[in-house]
This record gives structure tokens, sequence and C-alpha cells, in this order.
């Protein structure tokens, strides 16, 4: 086939009609038209001869500058026949360096045959022609420099001669300078095409096409079979620039320049590399490839720049190979392959896709669709590890899937290469192609793992000087410092991995910057290592993350999202895994994102072996995280040796996990777990992690706004170490959080190493409560806070302390509200020693409210104590069947329920709080400060000893204790050297309402009961008892003036009345001459002297008084000062009180 660009000189009608014919016979008669289309070679000038010999066109004469080394040549017509060579013959033998040739005939040069220098050595050589380049299968290149083809109009030399296609008076000015720019005067310039041609140049000598339009691609045999084209530049270098306006081209670089009208180019031309075509710089030192137009397309063909020796070129400068495609649209398509490997030891070299301007300047678009891009070093010498085989595309879109995968390998000590994407918008979706990899995931364990798009920088090589994985970023158009818009990847693997290296070897990594990610369906971002390496970072800057979470709020169906960064080799000499950072879009991960979203989404740094000390954390910092629908952020320290595991830290003002922007569960959700273990179970265990929630501040103590749970797990764990291995502690610090649905918070310990401390630092805690403080009665089981030591002998680990209070840190500063309900929070140690330290449960609020929640408690099955229950509030609510208590099953000591109110405690609705013991140690006290008054309505009150000493309780309260349907009990059923407990209550008022205080023993001694009150009411029903069924029973001693009256107790009425009325009718009042009289006075005022008055709060003022007092009118007014005494004297007995006006 013959393509030609149009231009404005005529072009000759019986040349037209041959070409036409051609066009039409090509696919019936390929070798005729071929022949047809074949012209002669004819000379128009510069002292240029053709000669014909046979099948050859013998070149001579030209025009030679000064006798310099540049050769002019003139055609009228260029055309080379199948089977007949086109020879450039020395005939001076002088030494020349360039070989210009123009074609001005207007017909395009149809190349089939063979084109060769004789005598010239490594001369370059330039065929220029405006109408158009074409190439047929037969093709074929002998010649001993560069090749240049070109449809420019000149060739402007170094010192600003021009070459140019027209013949005229310039051609004077032709100089000895070499040749730096191909010139371009016409808007259309004419098309350079190949068709199935095999052209290869010298060794390290290049060959350029530039022109119009460039289309390489598969061309017809004369016996009807098709070739692929294959243009080949051994360690050297194959330039294709296409343009489609006026300009220069720059020789060598491609780059451009205005022409000689200072014209620059507005457009560019096409390129497209089709059918299988090969495009080559292969060789012992790698060549390069530079492509540069307006639109580039690469279909089913390779461009292959390999190293294939030891990629060492002319001391002391290094040569790889390299491939440069600028454009402005790039397609890579159908099994497309770019790469620049190096085998046996070479470098590899860099493979770069930008804009059309070159370095820095970013193309249109670009899209990789089921394509290759590869470089793979394999370089052991030292000298080779300075140098990276990087892969990097600049644009504005860029779109990778369907089978795509872009590889920078390292197989030697050379480090792998690093790949760079520069853009505004990337996307990925995957393909019906698919490409198999092996499964990364430790938690959900794929059988096999596959994806539609792999981007990996992988350093293979197993031993100890193995290069290091390279880095793949994903990063603004501007480079580093800027953010992409979009980065949307699903079905896509981004993996950095190392099989060998050593602990200084330096990491791989991945880095994400971008204004909004999104990723879906088995995106995996990995760095791992299976070798001494370590695991690169993983670094997502982003100002919005959306994972397998629509931005509607729906939740996107598919495989789980992964992003990670563990240890995968099984031995103490395994790396350490990397850290996770996910933050704003500034380099610095305490750069806030606005809003990350991770539905059904993997996060972890495990570290299944190594020994390396420093722990690899997980870390966001956002202003809100949502976390939902099997969503697990998890770090691992090595079942296979002692690597702690890294924290999980939470910088953020909103914290949700399955729950609404409007506060409401995600019922439909799957659990999230937040979960740090400790994984070696001997006693070399590295630690677990730390959990921490907390607001975005630089401090730890800077509280999140908001942290609600609902159906979620957070933990850590430890199984082997020792007891001086740091606690996994979980600490959430916020204004405002909730807990509902499964919500389960626990540390836990099975060897001696601690469990972890729980620490909630709140303004307000509501579990299982909503918002207007109804409480939430779904199904879903308890919610829970615990921390636990399940090991049972001596060495066993502690549990850990649960503390909840105020936002300082410690447990002294009271939050606002505690709101628990169908909540469990607990501590157990089952082994241990007496010097264990107990763990003990703190509550501190202003209010305290505690609903059906049976499970508030200490625990000790072995010989350490139990811990405390401590709760300081301002008022405490006990209801619903709540149950507060301390037990010790084996010989350690019960914990004891202490409670400090300001203003009041209440138990209510069957609710308990118990202090017991079933094993030999004693059990522990209640101890209760209840402010002003305790209320208890079916409620009860216990310590109980099986085998040992009972508790006591104290209660104690400024106003009143109030027993309603209850129970206060102390009760001891072990031997006769056991103690019953003892029971105070010391209120100024104590009610029994069908209430028993019971202090008992079997064969011990029973307690004492001790009520000190100014007023004790207790109606029949009521029991105060202190008895031992074998022993000794103890004493009840009740310091208060007893009230039995009828035996029972009536409520008072909600409204009193009032003393202003009865003051108003004093007289009223009288019956049978006897007055009742009202005194108000404070607690515990007495009268001045025996019989005198109290001071009254009321005075006496005279209205209308008399000589004789006759007739008097008293009002009664508060006095300034409640404390001052009354100025009337006292009256004498059996008179006229004074103002009274009645009779006594």
């Amino acid at each position: 086939m013959v393509t030609r660009g149009s231009r404005a000189r005529p072009v000759a009608l019986p040349h037209l009609a041959v070409l036409l014919a051609c066009v039409l016979a090509q696919a019936f008669m390929p070798g005729l038209c071929q022949a047809q289309a074949s012209s002669p070679i004819t000379s128009s000038g510069l002292n240029t001869t053709v000669t014909k010999s046979g099948h050859t066109f013998d070149i001579t004469g030209g025009t030679r500058p000064g006798g310099g080394p540049n050769l002019f040549h003139s055609f009228g017509e260029f055309g080379v026949p199948t089977n007949h060579v086109a020879n450039f013959l020395n005939d001076s033998g002088l030494a020349t360096s360039n070989i210009l040739s123009r074609v001005t005939g207007g017909n395009p040069s149809n190349i089939f045959g063979t084109i060769q220098t004789t005598g010239f050595g490594g001369a370059n050589l330039f065929v220029m022609n405006p109408a158009g380049i074409v190439f047929g299968p037969n093709a074929s290149l002998n010649v001993g420099g560069s090749v240049n083809f070109t449809t420019a109009d000149y060739l402007r030399l170094a010192d600003g001669a021009r070459f140019t296609a027209i013949p005229g008076a310039q051609d004077a000015a032709i100089s000895s300078a070499p040749v730096a720019a191909f010139g371009f005067l016409g808007t259309n310039p004419a098309a350079i095409t190949v068709e199935g041609s095999h052209l290869t140049v010298a060794e390290g000598q290049s060959l350029s096409l530039v022109g119009g339009n460039i289309d390489i691609h598969t061309g017809s045999l004369e016996n009807g079979s098709s070739q692929s084209a294959h243009l080949s530049a051994p360690r050297g270098q194959i330039n294709l620039a296409s343009v489609a306006s006026s300009g220069e081209i720059l020789v060598g670089s491609l780059d451009q320049a205005p022409n000689i009208h200072n014209q620059s180019f507005s457009t560019l031309g096409a390129i497209q590399i089709l059918q299988q075509s090969i495009v080559e710089v292969s060789g012992n030192a790698g060549g390069s490839v530079a492509i540069r137009g307006g639109q580039f397309v690469l279909n089913d063909s390779t461009i292959a720049a390999t190293t294939t020796g030891p990629g060492m070129g002319q001391p002391p400068a290094e040569s790889r190979g390299s491939i440069t495609v600028s454009a402005s649209n790039v397609r890579l398509e159908n099994g497309a392959t770019m790469r620049a490997n190096a085998d046996n030891g070479g470098n590899a070299g860099a493979l770069t896709i930008q804009g059309i301007a070159g370095t820095g300047s970013a193309a249109e678009s670009v899209t990789v669709d089921n394509a290759a891009l590869s470089t793979m070093h394999t370089g052991s010498h030292p000298a080779n590890t300075a140098t990276r085989g990087a892969i990097t595309i600049t644009a504005d879109r860029l779109t990778l899937n369907n089978g795509t995968y872009i590889t920078a390998d390292t197989l030697g000590s050379a480090p792998a290469g690093d790949i760079t994407f520069n853009v505004g918008t990337l996307t990925t979706t995957g393909g019906p192609i698919r490409l198999h990899v092996s499964p990364e995931s430790l938690i959900t364990n794929p059988t096999i793992s596959e994806t539609g798009v792999l981007i990996e920088s992988t350093s293979r090589s197993t031993d100890s000087q193995a290069g290091a994985a390279g880095h793949i970023t994903i990063q603004g158009i501007e480079g580093p410092g800027s953010i992409s818009r979009t980065v949307s990847l699903t079905d896509t693997i981004l993996h950095t991995r190392s099989f060998g290296g050593t602990g200084t070897s330096l990491p791989g990594g991945i880095t994400v910057a971008a204004d909004l990610l999104k990723l879906s369906d088995q995106v995996e971002l990995y760095t791992t290592t299976n070798g001494a390496a370590p695991a690169g970072p993983v670094s997502l800057h982003v100002n919005q993350l959306w994972s397998n979470w629509n931005t509607d709020g729906s939740f996107i169906e598919g495989r789980p999202v992964l992003i990670g960064s563990p240890t995968e080799y099984p031995d103490r000499t395994a790396g350490p895994p990397g850290t996770i950072t996910i933050s704003g879009p500034g380099s610095a991960s305490t750069d806030l994102a606005k809003l990350v979203m991770l539905s059904n989404t993997e996060v972890d740094t495990f570290a299944v072996g190594g020994s390396s000390p420093i722990p690899a954390p997980i870390i966001m910092t956002a202003d809100t995280v949502a976390l939902s629908n099997l969503t697990i952020l998890v770090t691992t320290s090595g079942a296979a040796a002692p690597a702690p595991a890294g924290d999980i830290v939470l910088n953020v003002n909103t914290l949700r996990v399955n729950v609404n922007p409007d506060g409401t569960p995600i019922t439909s959700a799957n659990r999230v777990f937040l979960n740090s273990p400790s994984g070696r179970l001997d006693s070399t265990a590295g630690p677990p992690g730390t959990v921490t929630i907390s607001g975005p501040g630089p401090e730890l103590t800077d509280a999140a706004r908001v942290v609600a749970l609902y159906n979620a797990q957070m933990s850590t764990a430890v199984e082997g170490g020792t007891e001086a291995l740091p606690p996994g502690t979980i600490t959430i610090t916020a204004e405002t959080m909730t807990m509902s649905g499964r919500t389960q918070i626990f540390a836990f310990t099975t060897s001696p190493a601690p469990a972890g401390n729980i620490a909630l630092n709140v303004n307000t805690l509501r579990s299982n409560v909503n918002p207007d403080g109804t409480l939430i009665n779904d199904g879903q089981p308890r919610s829970l806070l615990a921390s636990v030591g399940v090991g049972e002998d001596s060495v066993s680990g502690r549990g850990g302390t649960v503390t909840i209070s105020g936002l300082a840190p410690g447990n002294t500063d009271p939050a606002k509200l505690i709101a628990l309900h169908n909540t469990e929070v607990s501590t157990a140690v089952n082994g241990g020693t007496s010097a264990t330290i107990p763990a003990s449960i703190t509550m501190t609020a202003d209010t305290i409210r505690l609903t059906k929640s049976p499970n508030i408690h200490t625990d000790s099955a072995g010989a350490a104590p139990a811990g405390n229950a401590v709760f300081n509030a301002k008022n405490l609510t006990i209801d619903q069947g709540t149950t507060i208590s301390t037990n010790s099953s084996g010989p350690g000591l019960g914990g004891t329920v202490a409670i400090a109110a300001t203003e009041s405690v209440t138990l209510h609705g069957g609710s308990s709080i118990t202090a017991s013991s079933t094993g030999s140690g004693n059990a522990g006290n209640i101890t209760i400060s209840a402010g002003s008054q305790f209320l208890s309505q079916n409620g009860m009150l216990s310590t109980e000893a099986r085998q040992a000493s009972g508790g006591n309780i104290t209660i104690q309260a400024t106003d009143s204790i109030r027993l309603v349907n209850s129970q206060l009990t102390t009760s001891v059923q072990g031997g006769p050297h056991t103690a019953g407990g003892n029971i105070l209550l010391d209120p100024a008022v104590v009610t029994l309402q069908n209430s028993q205080v019971r202090a008992e023993a079997v064969q011990g001694a029973g307690g004492n009961i001790n009520i000190i009150a100014g007023t004790f009411l207790a109606d029949q029903t009521s029991v105060v008892s202190a008895s031992s069924q074998f022993g000794l029973s103890g004493s009840v001693n009740i310091q208060s003036p007893l009230s039995n009256l009828s035996n029972t107790l009536a409520t008072l009425p909600q409204r009193p009345l009032q003393a202003q009325h009865l003051l108003r009718q004093r007289c009223a009042a009288q019956a049978s001459g006897q007055l009742s009289s009202l005194v108000i006075a404070e607690r515990d005022t007495l009268p001045a002297e025996p019989g005198g008055w109290l001071m009254s709060p009321m005075t006496l003022t005279d209205t209308e008084g008399t000589a004789n007092g006759a007739s008097r009118s008293i009002h009664a007014s508060a006095p300034q000062d409640p404390h001052q005494r009354l100025a009337e004297e006292r009256p004498e007995r059996g008179v006229y009180d004074r103002g009274t006006g009645c009779g006594s």
C-alpha cells in the first residue's frame, strides 16, 4: 500500500494513476503493485550521478562543500524496486560524515529493495522527500552509520545553513556542519509508512523516521504471506517523530524548535505501531527509543530496549536501554509490550511516557489496555547498583485495564526501578483478561489471587546481595509535592517485594497523593518482604479515601481491598514490616485527611518472622474515618520470631464503625476488627501493639469529637513473652463515645506477659443508649469491655485495668456521663501470685447510669487478688438487673466495690452489688459513700465467702439510706475460723420497707451490724439480724431513736400543707383550749434554755396596735438573717399570747 501526504506542489498525473491502481490492486496482486509502484532513481542536480547496473543503482558524484565531510545529493525520483539496490558509492575516497540527499520530483519514495552505502565507512545517511516515504516488506538497509528518513522541507545544519527539498540559490550556502534539525514549512507533512519491512542499522547507530503520520504495520510478501515490521538499531537509537504543522524537530533529542519562519508546532501527527511489529534497540549495552507525536498507538506490538550483556558502556559512563514516548494521546493495547530489560548481568533502562513538550510535561491521555511495561535488572557488579530501571508516566488522564501489567524488577544487586505516575486522574478497571499472582492476605487467605491490573516492583534475588525493591508513586502532574485529582483503582494490585537482601537494605514503598482515592473489588496495595530486607511503607496522602464504598453511602459488593506491609518470611532473620499511613495530601503523616471510608478492607502490618525491635504501626489521621462491613485493621507480631506488633493509631475528629453519618447503625454490615496481637507462643515473643483513638492534634491526649462503634471488635493479645513485655493498651479519647450492637473492646494474655489496660477518656460514653436517653434493646449480644489474664499458673500474666473517666489522662478527671446498657465490663486473672497487681475497673463521671448489665465484675481464679470496682460520681444509678461484682474463686483476695458519690446512689430493678469468694481467699468489701442519699428498690447488696471470711458493707449518706424490697447481707459459709462481714449504715435517716439487713455465718462468727442514724424507721416486714448457725452470732447496734408506732410506713403527700393558711386563721387551730405549734428549725437546733422557744424564721410585725392590745393583726415575713433571735420577751403561760388574739 502507498501512503501519500498532500503538499502544495503538483503531482505528475501519470504517476498518480499508477499509485491509485496500486491501492486498488494491492489486496489481489501485492507483488505486481509493488513492482509498478517502484520508481527509478533519477538525478536532479548537485552533480549527482545515477548509474544502473543490473539490479543496482550506483549513486556517485554529488556536492561536497569545501571538500569537507558532508556529501549532498539531489534526486528527481528516488525509489528502490523489490530485489534492487540503491548503492551510495564513495567514488572520491574522501572521508565522509554525512550523506544528505533530497527528492525533488514530488512523488513519494517507495523503498522495496535495499539502500546501502559503499566506501563511506560509518557515514550517516539522510533521505528527505516531502512527498512521503513507503517501505515495503522486502526493504532493507546496509549503511555503516545512522540512517534518517524524513518528509521535512529542509535540513538545518548546525551553522544555520539549510539544505532544502526545493533546489534554489540557497544550495550555495550548504556547508560541512552536522545536521541539527528537520524543518517543516507546511501544515500537513507527508507520511512515512513501514509495511512489514525489516530495517536494521549497524550496531550502535541510529534509525530515525521524522515526518507526518508514521504507520508501522504488517506487509504482504510476494507469496501472499504476511510479515510483521521490524525496526532494529542494536545498542543504538530509534527515533520516531510525527508532526502535523510547521516547526523544527531537533536531531537526536526530537525536541521541538521554531522553524526558519519562527513557526512552532501547533499540532503533532500520529504514530502507529501495529500488528505484531517490533521496534528494538537491544544490544550488549542497550540502546534507546524516542517517540514524539500527537497520538501514539502501540497495538499487539513490541518496543524493546534490552541490554543483552553486562551493560557497561565506554568508561566511566554506563549504558542502559531506555524508551521515551512524548505524545498528547497514547494507547498501548491488545498485547502491546514496552520493555527495557537487562540480561546477563546488565542494567535495565528507563521507560518514560510524557507530554509532547518532553521532560516534565504531561500527556493529555494515556491508556494501557492489555499491555505490558517492564524493566528488569540482572546486574551483579557493584558499580551497577547505582542505577534504576524506572518507569514513569506523566499524563492528565491515565487508564489501565484488562490484564495490564507494569513491572520494574531486579534479579541482581542493582536496585529495582521505581514506578511513578504523575497524573491528574488514574483509573484502573480490570477486565476479562486475568493475571494470576500469589495470594498475599494472611487473614482472608485466598486459594488463588488474580487481578486485572498488576503494578509491581520486586527484588527477586534471594541472596544477601540482592538489590532493593523499588517505589511505586502516584502523585500529581507536577511531580513530588503535588496531588492527583482522582485515583480510582478497581481489580488492581500494587506490590513492592523483596526476597533477599539484609537488614540494611533500602525498602520499597507505595505512595499515593491524591485529592480523591477510590479502591474497589480486590485492590491490593502491598509492600512485602520474604527475606532479610525490610518491607517498605504504604503512604496514602489523600483528602478522601473510599474503599469498597460508593459515594452515595452504599457498599460495593465484591472482593476485599488489601492495604498492607507484611513480613512473610518465617524466620528470625526476616526484615520488619513497614508502616501504613493514611493522612492528608501533605507529605507529613500529621496532615489531616477530610474523609476515610473503608468497607470490606483489610489494613495490616504482619510480622510472621523477624526480630527487629522496630514495630510497624497503622496510622490514620483524618477529620472523619468510617469503617464498616468486615473491615480489618490488624498489626501482628511474629509467630515464627520475636518481632513486635505495630500500633494502631487513629487521629480523628470523628470515627464511625458500622454507623451512618446520622448516628444510626448499619445493621446489615459485617463486623469490623481492630486487632494488635502478639502471635509467638514462647518466651521470646515480641509485645503486642497498642490501639489508640484520639483527636487529630499533636498530642495523644487531644480528644476526638465522636467515636461511634457498632458491631466492632477492638483487641490486643499476647500468647508468649515474659512479664517484662509492655502491655497492649487500648486508649480512646473522645468528647462523645457510643457503643452498640455486639461491640467488644478487650485485651487478654495467655502467657506471663500482662494483658493490656483499657482507658476510655471521654466526656460522654453511651453504650446501647440513644442520645435522648432511651435504651437500645435490639436483641444483639452484650457489648464488652474486658481485660483478662487467661493463664492458670503462678507465672501467668495479670489482667489489665479498665478505666472510664474524663478527657484528662488518669482516672481522676470526671466524665460528664457514663451510660451503659446491656454492656459487660470485666477484668479477670486466672493465675498469678499474691503480689500480682489487681486488675481493677474504675468509672469516674458526674452521672453514671448502668442498666441491664449483669456482668460488671472483676474476677480472680488463682492466687492473684481480684481487682477492685471503683465508681466516682455525683449520681450513680444501677437498674434493670445490673450486677456489680468482685469475685475470687482461688486463694487470691476478693476485690472491693468502692462507690463515692457526692449526691446520690440508686439501686433499682433487681440490680445487685456483690463481693464474693468461692475459694480460700477472703471476700472483698463493699464501701459506698452515697452523698445525700442511698436508695435500693428491689436491689441486693451482699458479700459472701464460702470458705474464707466475708467482706464488710459500709454505706454512708448525709441524709438518708432507704431500702425497699431489698436485701443487704454478709454471708460466711466456711469453718469456725472464718468471720462474717460487718455492716455499717451511717445516714441521718434509715428507712427499711420489706427489706432485710443480715450478717450471717454458718460455723464462724457472725458479723456485726451498726446503724448510726438520727432516725431509724422499719416496717413490720423488715428484718435486721446478725447470727451464726453454729458459731458466735454478731451484734446489732442501732444508735437512733427507734420509731415503731404502727409498724408501718406511709409515704408523705407530694404537696405539703402551706403554713401561711394556718397563720392567717390562728384561733381555728385552738382545740380544748390548747394551741398547736409549728417550729421551723435547722437540724440539730436547740432552744437557748430548757423549755425555751426555738428561734423562728418568721418575724412578727404589729400593723394595727392599740393601747390595750385588744385588736392586733400579725403578718409573717422572713427576716434578713434567719439566725437572729426574736426581740420579744417570752410570755407567761396561761395568759393571752402576745399577738395571737386568742385566749389560753
